[in-house]
């Protein structure tokens, strides 16, 4: 698995918005830890800032 920019940012994410959960014991900030956990793992796991496939890509560039 190739470690692009993207996963690497939803790394970053990932831990950051884990031990931000761990940590704070305020609720908007653990409403937020979990926004940025999401965040995270989408962008871990797909390696991308958005999914398209082709015909999307298509209807948008026309």
């Amino acid at each position: 698995m190739e470690m692009n920019k993207v996963r690497i940012y939803g790394l970053i994410c990932l831990i950051t918005g884990i031990l931000a959960l761990s940590y704070f014991e305020r609720s908007d900030l653990d409403f937020l830890a979990g926004i940025l956990t999401g965040i995270g793992i989408g962008w871990f796991l797909t390696g991308k800032f958005f999914v398209f496939n082709k015909n999307e890509k298509n209807q948008i560039r026309n």
